[in-house]
């Protein structure tokens, strides 16, 4: 058989059954699965888990896999949905049992209409910062979705989602510093600050270098305020910040008694805090001793038993081999320094 003349023939049945599908349904103008929008749409061959982006839309979710069954919602060009089943075929369309990722709901959309999600620049755990600021925070990946805030230039960002491409642009979902919650902002506006998320804020690091410059700001234009030596060890307050062809990072060291910035690149990894000021803590041994400072050389105030339940205050701060922090504890009566290895969130 010629090749035209098959590909005229499906082109025709194609146009036939959603011909008749809108006949059906009544939904001559609606978006959505009610069309095509052209002869080359296929469906894209998505996979269980996979993420995918409504590539044209308003494209229908609706209640079952067939164009008669309701609609759920309307989604819109660059919205974000995961694959959790699918395709089934009905109505010339691939289906696919999808969850929306910006309003919760489960549906079928056709697959027709779905894109892959865009490579891009960075990678899941990745540490950014804005690079050409201020840059808005959306709720979503997309222009359409509204702005919950707003970051400047050097904030730092570690990378918990994405890439999405929409709207012209590959969006990302960002954890950063200052926000309130994670939210979405264009990785053109965004440049690379260390892979694989670097060390975080209340880890414990290691100097590795003989002498290590602390200065003023994260960058060598900044003041050398003081210096540390190998196997001095400290607590991350704040970064990565790129700057100069180093990683700089806010430490706090010297029982907590200093602060400054330092190049990661002569750091290393300690331990993790995994503890930050207003989590609700719990004992996990007893006679815990509880210190006026956070070393074992302040004096003992009190002790704990595994169980004791108490609120962070401040901490970390690394000293003695330890992970100090204050706690408020005993109904919110008594306060005083405990090390954070025998205490457990709850």
């Amino acid at each position: 058989m010629n090749v035209n003349m098959f590909s005229l023939s499906r082109r025709a049945f194609v146009r036939l059954a959603i011909g008749a599908a809108l006949l059906l349904v009544g939904l001559s103008s609606a978006p959505l699965g009610a069309y095509a929008q052209s002869d080359d749409v296929a469906s894209a061959g998505f996979v269980s888990g996979q993420t995918a982006v409504v590539a044209d839309g308003p494209l229908n979710l609706r209640a079952g896999a067939g164009t008669g069954y309701g609609v759920i919602e309307r989604l819109a060009t660059g919205d974000y949905v995961e694959i959790q089943s699918g395709p089934i075929y009905g109505d010339g369309y691939g289906w696919y049992y999808v969850y929306v990722d910006a309003t919760g709901s489960y549906g079928y959309v056709a697959g027709e209409f779905l894109g892959p999600v865009s490579g891009g620049a960075f990678s899941i755990g990745d540490t950014v910062y804005v690079s050409d600021g201020p840059v808005n925070v959306r709720s979503g990946p997309g222009t359409g979705y509204s702005v919950i805030d707003t970051i400047s230039y050097g904030t730092n960002g570690l990378v918990v989602d994405g890439p999405v491409f929409a709207n012209g642009y590959t969006w990302y979902e960002l954890d950063y510093v200052g926000g309130s919650s994670d939210g979405w902002a264009a990785g053109d506006f965004l440049s690379l600050a260390s892979t694989g998320g670097g060390f975080a804020i209340g880890d414990i690091v290691g100097v590795d270098s003989g002498r290590l410059n602390v200065r003023s700001g994260p960058g060598t234009g900044y003041a050398v305020i003081d210096s540390l030596s190998a196997g001095n060890q400290a607590v991350v307050l704040d970064g990565p910040v790129s700057a100069n062809g180093y990683t700089w990072y806010q430490v706090n060291y010297s029982f907590g008694g200093y602060t400054g910035w330092v190049a990661g690149e002569y750091l290393s990894y300690v331990g993790g805090g995994g503890i930050a000021i207003g989590d609700n803590v719990s004992v996990t041994t007893n006679h815990l001793n509880v210190r006026s400072g956070p070393s074992t050389g302040y004096p003992v105030i009190d002790s704990l038993n595994v169980g004791n339940q108490g609120v962070v205050l401040d901490g970390p701060v690394s000293a003695n081999g330890y992970t100090w922090y204050e706690i408020n504890y005993s109904y919110g009566g008594y306060s005083g320094w405990v090390a954070g290895e025998f205490l457990a969130l709850f």
